[in-house]
């Protein structure tokens, strides 16, 4: 498979970017973002509501905080103005890649004044959780995986696996002024 990807250090790839997709007039045209690989449900980011992240550089996220440190990295994003049709407050990512116990962890943490869902996204090249060494954080539970086919930028049916974890309690409580928390960890077998 042709993609970036975070791996074991027994080369096992884990969380994958899909890369390029197949080059086709839909690839430049008005279906640009039916296709998998060119929008967010192809990508490991939340969906709020069931919302993808909006195209287009206004809806980007903000970088708040990187540390970087000899064993551990640790970055937050700001990713309100990527959903703006979905009523949430505030929404924020941290993930933690934590070089000593060989794992990773993200979380996303959502805002918001009326009852809203919020599932935590990971696109991996395997559907075995064993071996990816997946686990959902506290209060979270697994929503499902799904298989997704796609063709690469050179033509070639590819396989990925697209996880979702949810907040543990349904309907998630919201009051505005705690967040709904929901994500998962990355500690592959062996660790």
């Amino acid at each position: 498979m042709r993609c970036l990807a975070w791996g074991s250090p027994d080369g096992q790839r884990l969380a994958i970017e899909l890369g390029a997709p197949e080059y086709t007039a839909d690839t430049f045209g008005s279906k640009r973002y039916t296709l998998l690989a060119t929008r967010s449900s192809g990508h490991s980011v939340p969906l709020v509501n069931g919302q993808e992240q909006a195209s287009g550089s206004e809806f980007s996220a903000e970088l708040l905080d990187v540390v970087a440190g000899t064993d551990e990295v640790s970055i937050q994003l700001d990713l309100t103005k990527a959903y703006p049709a979905v009523g949430q407050r505030r929404l924020l990512r941290q993930i933690r890649l934590d070089g000593n116990a060989a794992c990773l962890t993200v979380e996303d943490q959502l805002w918001a004044d009326e009852p809203c869902s919020l599932e935590s996204v990971l696109i991996t090249a395997s559907d075995n959780a064993e071996v990816l060494g997946l686990e959902p954080l506290p209060g979270s539970q697994l929503a499902g995986k799904e298989c997704l086919r796609f063709r690469d930028n050179r033509g070639e049916e590819l396989t990925a696996w697209r996880w979702c974890w949810q907040a543990a309690v349904t309907p998630p409580i919201c009051d505005g002024n705690e967040p709904q928390c929901v994500g998962y960890v990355i500690r592959p077998a062996g660790n």
